[in-house]
This record gives C-alpha cells, sequence and structure tokens, in this order.
C-alpha cells in the first residue's frame, strides 16, 4: 500500500494504492480518523488507486481489505493547511464555508433557457449559481446541492456521475418542456 503525497495536507487531493494480493475488485480501503471527500476509484489488472481529499486535518488511518479480511494497515498524519501562504497547485478552498445550490442548466439549452432562469427570482432572491457545467456544479463546499434541469439531456446517467465524481451532493432533478416551465417551476422553489 502506498500514499502519494506521503506528506497530506487538509484540503489536497492525495491518493492511496493498493497492488498485488486478491484481485483489485475485490479490494476495498476504509479511512477513519476524520472528514473525507471520496474522488474517483481506479481499477487495473494489478492494482487499485482511492483518490480523496481530506478535509479535517489530524492522525487517519487506512485498512484495505478483501473479503472481510484486513490486509493492510496504514496510519498517516494530515497537516492542517497553512492560514497564508501558497495555495494548493490544484485546488483552491474556499476562503469561508458556506452553502451553495447550482442550478444546472443541460447541454445546448441556450439562451433562452438561462433567462427563465434568471427570470425565475432565484438568482436575485437567493443568489444561486446559474450554469451548464456539470464539474463546476458538483464542487465546492460540503453544503452544496444541484438542481439539475433536464437531467436527460446528458450522456449517461448525471446522478451516478455526481455520486461517482462529487459525493455528498444534494441532488435534486426537474423536468420542464419550455423555457416558461422552468421559470414557473424555479419561482416555487
Amino acid at each position: 500500500m502506498t500514499i502519494k503525497p506521503e506528506t497530506s495536507i487538509q484540503g489536497e487531493p492525495f491518493q492511496i494504492t493498493a497492488a498485488g494480493g486478491p484481485a483489485p475488485d475485490q479490494t476495498t480501503l476504509q479511512v477513519t480518523g476524520g472528514e473525507v471527500f471520496w474522488g474517483t476509484t481506479t481499477r487495473t489488472a494489478t492494482s487499485t488507486t482511492w483518490r480523496m481529499v481530506v478535509v479535517t486535518p489530524g492522525t487517519y488511518t487506512a485498512q484495505i481489505s478483501a473479503q472481510g479480511q484486513v490486509l493492510h494497515t496504514l496510519t498517516f498524519r494530515v497537516l492542517a493547511r497553512p492560514v497564508s501562504g501558497a495555495i494548493p497547485h490544484d485546488f483552491v478552498p474556499p476562503r469561508e464555508s458556506y452553502a451553495r445550490t447550482y442550478v444546472l442548466l443541460p447541454p445546448g439549452s441556450g439562451d433562452p433557457w438561462l433567462r427563465a432562469a434568471l427570470d425565475s427570482g432565484v438568482w436575485s432572491k437567493y443568489h444561486w449559481t446559474i450554469g451548464g457545467s456539470a464539474d463546476d456544479a458538483g464542487v465546492g463546499p460540503r453544503a452544496r446541492k444541484v438542481i439539475a434541469v433536464n437531467p436527460q439531456g446528458w450522456p449517461g446517467d448525471l446522478k451516478a456521475f455526481f455520486n461517482q465524481y462529487y459525493p455528498g451532493v444534494d441532488y435534486v432533478a426537474i423536468v420542464a418542456d419550455t423555457p416558461e416551465d422552468l421559470r414557473r417551476i424555479l419561482s416555487n422553489m
């Protein structure tokens, strides 16, 4: 079992890899000691890699298991993110924790759909974010909601996408046949 980077910093992504032993699809990872945002899991013929971000600093224990038997245990420390100084190279944490709601418009929805979302009053009333990027919708603070408009317009299962890549998102799907339907639905939220 390996961890990279060896010194983890709060809010920065890291990964744990298990190689050898039982078939990779039989291995599981349990991490205890604080709060973790799980990212992707990649399995090859010989290894499994789990990617995650630690939310709280402290001492963590990672256990690799297969068929209910613990195969390896690793203890590691996660250091607190410095208050000032360099920003991690691929992650900019929010200045303060906040709740976020993102109205996710489907691909190809165009200006009439954006105008309908704006005309609904959700931006002026709540300052909800309105956009068309599923990745932008998924990232952010712990308390985040995605209101997916016409999720059937996305390739694949949009809810499964959020569960896999952005766990913890409060996912709400709404179906609107026209921009006017969207305006009406959002104005009643």
